[in-house]
Parts: C-alpha cells; sequence; structure tokens
C-alpha cells in the first residue's frame, strides 16, 4: 500500500504541475492573439493629451510616468461589434506594472484633463517587458518616434518586437509586422 500510495501521490503531483504549465502557455497565446490585434488595428490618428499637447498616432518608450500612462500607447480601430465607447476608435496602451501586464483603455482618442484609462491585466507572473521598434531603414529602436526625418513620415513602425520575461525565468520574443 505504501508504494501505490507513493505513486497515486506522484500521479497527481504530476497532474498538477502540467495543468499549471498548460495554463501559463495558454495565457501566453491568448495574450500575444490580443496584443496582434491591437497593433495590426492601429491607425494614423494623433491625439490631444490632458496638457492639450499633440501626441503621435504611436508612441512608445522604454518606461512610463504615472499611473495614466503605459510604455506603448497608440491609437486603434474600434470593434463594431462590442457596445458603446468600445466600438469607436480609442486610445490603448501596454505597460509593465506588479509583476503583470496591463491593458489601458481610454473612453476617447482625445484625453480630457480629467479622463482615466480602464485598466485591465491580461497577462500575470510577468517580470520583464521590452517593445522594439523597427524603422524604415531596417533598424530596432528602443523609443518611437524616432527623430530622424524618416520616422518622424511614418505614423507607425514597420513591426514591433515584443520580448517577455517570465518570473519563472523563461524569454519569449514576438516580432508583429505591421
Amino acid at each position: 500500500s505504501i508504494i501505490g500510495y507513493k505513486g497515486i501521490s506522484s500521479l497527481i503531483q504530476t497532474k498538477t504541475r502540467v495543468e499549471v504549465e498548460d495554463s501559463k502557455w495558454q495565457q501566453l497565446v491568448l495574450f500575444f492573439d490580443r496584443f496582434e490585434l491591437d497593433v495590426k488595428q492601429s491607425v494614423n490618428r494623433p491625439i490631444r493629451s490632458r496638457d492639450d499637447t499633440v501626441e503621435p498616432a504611436w508612441l512608445g518608450r522604454p518606461s512610463f510616468s504615472g499611473e495614466d500612462d503605459a510604455q506603448l500607447v497608440f491609437s486603434r480601430l474600434g470593434d463594431p461589434e462590442q457596445p458603446g465607447f468600445l466600438m469607436d476608435t480609442r486610445r490603448v496602451g501596454y505597460r509593465l506594472h506588479d509583476g503583470s501586464i496591463e491593458l489601458l483603455i481610454w473612453p476617447s482618442l482625445d484625453v480630457a484633463p480629467s479622463a482615466k484609462p480602464k485598466v485591465f491585466k491580461v497577462l500575470s507572473h510577468v517580470a520583464q517587458v521590452t517593445f522594439s521598434y523597427l524603422s524604415a531603414d531596417g533598424r530596432w529602436l528602443n523609443a518611437w518616434p524616432d527623430a530622424t526625418p524618416a520616422q518622424q513620415k511614418a505614423f507607425a513602425p514597420a513591426a514591433v518586437q515584443l520580448a517577455i520575461k517570465l518570473e519563472t525565468g523563461e524569454m519569449i520574443t514576438r516580432v508583429f509586422a505591421l
């Protein structure tokens, strides 16, 4: 009976570990699908920020400042099947905050002084996120837009590279062509 108990216990522990790993990779696939859908629906629509300055349609930087900001922010087409403000062209952003990648959705494109984005945790247990942007001349940049004349003409990069390091140590890098 002791041998049988140890065998069953080992099987249950293995099943639990496999289920946890399976769930982790499913969440990653769902996140990458969502991110790809968002960036592929980006549009050239600069916005007015809360301090009444014009921000580009695409804005990427290595870090963010403040609870209403993100590392990557861009204008995107709405979803016609969604009710309310989600069917309109909107401003979305992604950031790493407290070990989770968060999706920010602002209620309108042009940001009113008191407007706050809705924040959704879309991927947990993340240690690091890096966005890189492919310029028209084939260089990977850590911020968008770049000050060079070629990048000032393009509203968005040719591609976005997203590198995620999980808390468990795995590093996943995906490139999304725009």
